[in-house]
């Protein structure tokens, strides 16, 4: 059943994905031609005319409504529960090793993965998800290093290495050429990927995420990939150029900010020690004060210090 039928998958105000979008690209799933480390080893064949752009999402609002849904040209990706937001999406990935656990409430993720007709990428697809595919980990830290801190590096570094393969074979099929890297170069411009819904930036879980995110942006840029960052990401963005722009007055060092938070700790430590003193002089005086408002009425109430020694 498509997520869009099922109001358990779909979130507020969004449609979920529809298996049956009429963009939607089919494929099959064909053994890995090298040493296979799994029987789900395959690599995604789209049937047809393959896509040259791909589109990589995440749940960010800032830059989510620039996903490319209706255009024909992009392949989808989506991660983890995103499906429950958009109407369509090509291929999946759930890079979890407890995939089960910390889902939405209310939703039943492993019976939308049963159901899902793309591929979907796992650490260890069970057998039971027909489309599982396991993630080729193997080949891409021997690829590109064993550098990987989030789900969107690695749809990153499979979408290149897929560009990879695609211009190799048509590079391979083109007459020879006394300039083969300007060859190579312009068959790598026919390719894009697209990075929509994503910053990084929220708490410190995501924030060390963005640098290895930006290393495979960095990874595309130098093979002449064409990369798609809507304006309003956060990814490689810098508060001011090094070395041409004087660093902005409204950006205060860390350390400076730390130095004032010590210091104003230190006098609130103070302040709360005084007025402990003074709370405690007022408490006295309030005491006094009611023991000469009884001795005025005639009763005969000592002093404390009346009574000491």
């Amino acid at each position: 059943m498509p997520s869009n039928e099922d109001f358990a998958f779909v979130a507020p105000g969004a449609v979920g994905v529809d298996n049956a979008h009429p963009l939607t690209v089919s494929y099959d799933l064909v053994p890995y031609e090298g040493q296979p480390y799994g029987p789900r080893d395959v690599v995604a064949v789209p049937k047809g005319e393959p896509r040259k752009k791909f589109a990589i999402c995440g749940f960010a609002s800032s830059s989510r409504h620039r996903m490319p849904m209706q255009d024909p040209t992009w392949e989808i990706w989506c991660l983890n529960q995103l499906y429950r937001h958009i109407p369509r999406a090509d291929r999946e990935f759930d890079i979890h090793a407890e995939w089960e656990k910390g889902n939405v409430a209310g939703t039943d993720h492993p019976r939308w993965l049963r159901q899902f007709p793309g591929p979907i990428y796992m650490v260890d697809p069970p057998a039971d998800v027909p489309t599982g595919v396991r993630y080729p980990i193997e080949r891409m830290i021997a690829k590109f290093g064993d550098y990987f801190t989030s789900t969107v590096a690695a749809m990153l570094a499979l979408a290149i290495d897929e560009i990879d393969q695609a211009v190799m074979r048509r590079f391979a099929a083109m007459p020879q050429t006394d300039n083969p890297v300007w060859a190579l170069r312009q068959l790598y411009g026919e390719y894009c990927v697209g990075i929509f819904g994503i910053d990084l930036v929220v708490g410190t879980e995501y924030f060390h995420q963005k640098a290895c995110v930006e290393y495979y942006i960095g990874q595309a840029c130098g093979r002449g990939i064409e990369v798609a960052l809507p304006p309003e990401t956060a990814l490689c963005k810098q508060a001011y150029r090094y070395g041409w722009q004087l660093e902005p007055p409204t950006i205060i060092k860390i350390s400076e900010i730390e130095g004032r938070i010590a210091g104003l700790s230190a006098r609130k430590n103070k302040l709360i020690a005084e007025l402990q003193t003074i709370d405690g002089a007022l408490q006295e005086s309030d005491f006094n004060r009611q023991i000469l408002e009884l001795r005025q009425r005639g009763a005969m109430v000592p002093y404390p210090s009346e009574t000491s020694g």
